[in-house]
């Protein structure tokens, strides 16, 4: 269970699991995956004065972070089919109907459910950098995919004094991968030397390169995360 704080107390809460119950084995997935490669939110409640403010989508983006920083590849969710402003909700945030059951719940009896997928969720593999850092946890992409202003300010600044510049702007902390569509980090995106190597030696990551054991760009980044030269070469 997750609960969305603010001043005043709990105004929202959501349950999500990383796995998936028997009931969704009979809905055509636009993916195919295993039940444990499967998140599913289960509940999405907001307090009824504070409903129409965004909240419910800042817990569904939230989710959606989750099951990627889970190595999950693909993100579920049912809603009673008489629920149609939440619809209209996860559609705008890029859930896609599958499928309609008739179940029954303790709270509604026998009704039916739609069943909705993330059209939008990116392989994980996609979520590694060229350099094998992974893309799903960095601060910037979290801020971007949260739309969370206070969080770019405060990356901007972290990384201004770690890079001894005043140069990243909190507009600047915009991006989705840098192997993914979407926006990118400008520094990622136009001067990352490795990025730079990579594309023109038309490799996917340094993991591809022969050279890779002994380049000292890919290395530089590789003695201070061993969890990104994992990434992309094992243990």
């Amino acid at each position: 269970m997750y609960l969305y704080r603010e001043d005043d107390g709990i105004v929202g809460a959501m349950a999500v699991t990383m796995y998936q119950g028997e009931e969704y084995h009979a809905i055509e997935w636009a993916r195919q995956v295993g039940d444990d490669e499967v998140a599913v939110i289960h509940i999405l409640a907001v307090s009824p004065d504070r409903q129409g403010e965004g909240i419910g989508s800042k817990m569904i983006l939230e989710a959606i972070h989750l099951a990627q920083a889970n190595v999950m590849k693909t993100v579920r969710l049912d809603a009673l089919a008489s629920n149609k402003p939440a619809h209209r909700i996860y559609e705008r945030l890029g859930f896609g109907q599958c499928g309609q059951q008739h179940l029954y719940a303790e709270n509604t009896g026998w009704t039916d459910f739609y069943f909705f997928e993330f059209q939008q969720l990116c392989s994980m593999d996609k979520m590694i950098a060229c350099c094998g850092i992974n893309c799903a946890t960095c601060e910037a992409r979290i801020a971007t995919i949260k739309n969370d202003d206070k969080m770019r300010v405060e990356v901007a600044k972290k990384w201004c004094e770690m890079n001894h510049t005043d140069q990243i702007t909190p507009e600047s902390i915009n991006c989705v991968g840098c192997r993914v569509e979407g926006p990118k980090f400008y520094f990622c995106s136009h001067m990352c030397e490795v990025k730079k190597c990579v594309a023109a030696k038309g490799y996917e990551t340094c993991g591809d390169c022969p050279d890779k054991n002994s380049c000292k760009k890919v290395g530089a980044i590789w003695e201070n995360s061993a969890e990104a030269k994992e990434n992309l070469c094992g243990k």
